[in-house]
């Protein structure tokens, strides 16, 4: 139940998106738009910032060009407060204060945007987000949606983001249906030190058993790996009692109902599980240290994919219509990574729809792929701690996540 009323706000956020008027899908074959370049600015480690403007509609545009030919330039998924919305539980930041945090923490940002569509009051993002190897916890949809990718080596893939999540036990194995998400009926869901607010404890209700799991040896630093666990507890009393982790850096909590309780519940202390990882559609020799989910693999294989990536991924209610929009993208070779602002709202500049803003990529940048990342007031482009675009709300928008890129 909880599940289905997330969804359904999930569906009022999008209508909420779309209270303006509908402009027609324009027909972007031959619309004779000149995107000329009005100022580059050079960026650090070889990267460009780019203020594009096309007078006709208009539209201004900023685009930040990153050299993937530097090993400094490194992609990574920001997420929110490096934690974890769940449950109830809030977790939102604006891009500027990610680039705040981590700069306090000693680390260079180069440039940043905003990431993932989300569930505007509990920041619950909606696609499984992993950072530097970790899941952080899975999407709230249940159609599979277009994700940036970065492996071990930082090249980036864009493709549909579709994790399958296993426990094994013996010569047996069981789904594993979410990361610190709301265990339903027949669920079995692993929880972890990242919950914001969350104690170490699972949030879980009574009626299904726990297992305190400990990692046995190092873990890899990549997604799709398989990692071996040593069972610490097993709680199968359905009382209010509930395990704790003491150490979240290297446990987890197994917590199961129904069926997945009956699948854990007979576990006893020392027993080695494992927990597998892949990607369905990703080749296997991929390693994959990052992933930030978006809505619309726009441009696939240097083609515009706006329409058949709505076909695929499902309608967001506003595809044709034109809004400020946010995305990535690379060209053929991977050697440049653009992240992209449009403004829109404005007399300035009215904003595009995912057909144009792939047609826009293709003809000003010939990319390769691109993702059509959350846009409206969303839509935010950094240079370190400078806020490059016209914010549409006027400000910058509390979201579940960011992607940015860092100097190593």
């Amino acid at each position: 139940m909880r599940r289905y009323i997330v969804y359904l706000s999930v569906l009022i956020v999008l209508s909420l998106f779309t209270n303006c008027k509908e402009d027609k899908l324009y027909i972007t074959d031959e619309p004779g738009y000149t995107f000329e370049t009005v100022e580059t600015t050079e960026l650090e480690n070889g990267s460009k910032l780019l203020h594009i403007q096309e007078d006709k509609t208009p539209w201004n545009i900023y685009a930040i060009e990153i050299d993937l030919t530097n090993p400094k330039n490194q992609i990574e998924l920001a997420p929110a407060n490096d934690m974890a919305a769940w449950g109830e539980i809030v977790n939102k930041e604006t891009l500027a204060s990610i680039v705040e945090r981590k700069e306090a923490n000693g680390e260079k940002v180069i440039a940043g945007i905003n990431g993932d569509f989300f569930h505007m009051e509990l920041g619950l993002q909606f696609v499984t987000t992993v950072h530097n190897g970790d899941i952080y916890s899975s999407g709230i949809t249940t159609q599979p949606h277009a994700a940036l990718f970065v492996d071990d080596q930082g090249v980036p893939y864009i493709n549909l983001a579709n994790l399958q999540s296993k426990l094994l036990i013996g010569n047996k194995e069981r789904l594993i249906n979410s990361y610190n998400g709301t265990r339903l009926a027949d669920y079995l869901v692993v929880y972890d030190g990242k919950m914001k607010d969350g104690n170490n404890q699972s949030g879980a209700n009574k009626w299904g058993a726990e297992v305190l799991v400990e990692q046995v040896g190092s873990k890899a630093d990549y997604v799709n790996s398989t990692t071996e666990y040593k069972v610490l507890e097993v709680d199968n009393t359905m009382d209010d009692v509930r395990i704790t982790m003491t150490d979240p850096e290297k446990q987890l909590i197994l917590s199961g109902h129904g069926t997945a309780r009956e699948y854990i519940m007979n576990l006893t202390a020392g027993e080695v599980v494992k927990i597998e990882n892949s990607y369905a559609g990703m080749d296997e020799s991929i390693k994959i240290r990052e992933v930030a989910g978006g809505w619309g693999h726009i441009v696939k294989e240097g083609m515009n994919n706006s329409i058949q990536a709505i076909q695929i991924e499902g309608t967001m209610a506003h595809e044709n219509q034109r809004h400020p929009r946010s995305c990535i993208a690379y060209n053929k070779d991977k050697t440049k990574f653009y992240m992209v602002v449009i403004e829109g709202r404005s007399e300035l500049s009215k904003g595009m729809s995912l057909d144009e803003m792939a047609y826009f990529l293709n003809k000003k940048f010939d990319v390769w792929d691109a993702l059509n990342l959350d846009g409206g007031g969303s839509s935010t482009l950094m240079h370190g701690s400078e806020t490059i675009n016209a914010l549409s709300d006027g400000a910058q928008r509390a979201t579940a996540n960011s992607i940015i890129v860092v100097s190593k």
